[in-house]
């Protein structure tokens, strides 16, 4: 079961705005408002998956472009990207 429930105080942890683990606090506390004990006793884990930092969603980006400026040469199409777009 996964759910986006708190993301908000996870990007506020994110922003600095709050530290991480009050952002994991809130989080919990609406997760625990939100569901019912009787839901919430049948878990044996929840875990809280923070957000990708920017440094590693620019190394995903680039792996995926690899890949996309592959299959298009395959075609005979030239692309390029920069770190600037």
């Amino acid at each position: 079961m996964t759910s986006n429930l708190g993301a908000e105080h996870l990007t506020a942890g994110m922003a600095g705005e709050i530290t991480m683990d009050a952002a994991r606090d809130l989080l919990m506390k609406q997760v625990q408002k939100h569901f019912k004990p009787e839901l919430l006793n049948r878990l044996s884990e929840i875990v809280v998956f923070e957000p990708l930092l920017h440094d590693k969603l620019k190394e995903i980006v680039k792996i995926q472009m690899k890949s996309i400026i592959s299959r298009v040469a395959d075609k005979g199409i030239s692309l390029f990207a920069s770190d600037a777009v």
